[in-house]
């Protein structure tokens, strides 16, 4: 068929993508709240890692200035700040599949436009 599409291929393609829009669209709502999500609890164990204390008694995180606490954090932190790069490039990609859904119904909607006027 040379990769071109025939109209009633055309139409049919035109009338899934709405609900393919959709769904995109849903995924892209659900991987931000789960983004959110782990946003919040990486931010939670930041703060009860300033807070807690060894058996011993002494602080956990025992850094001496902003820097060295810092650090400190993001060293026992790696494995959640891995994982919500993981979410935020899930978020990205999701957006990206939207991104080429809806421009694959305008460009249809041209070529049917395009088409209409040649008829």
């Amino acid at each position: 068929m040379n990769g071109l599409i025939d109209r009633e291929n055309m139409v049919k393609r035109l009338l899934a993508l709405p609900a393919e829009i959709y769904e995109a669209e849903k995924k892209v709502a659900a991987a931000y709240e789960i983004q959110k999500t782990a946003q919040s609890l990486l931010k939670d164990l930041e703060d009860s890692l300033l807070f807690a204390v060894k058996e011993d008694g002494t602080k956990f995180i025992s850094g001496k200035n902003e820097a060295e606490r810092s650090a400190q954090i993001r060293e026992h932190t790696k494995s959640s700040r891995e994982t919500l790069q993981s979410l935020e490039d899930a978020v990205i990609t999701s957006r990206l599949e939207l991104s080429k859904l809806q421009n694959e119904l305008a460009s249809m909607k041209a070529i049917a436009r395009l088409l209409e006027v040649s008829a």
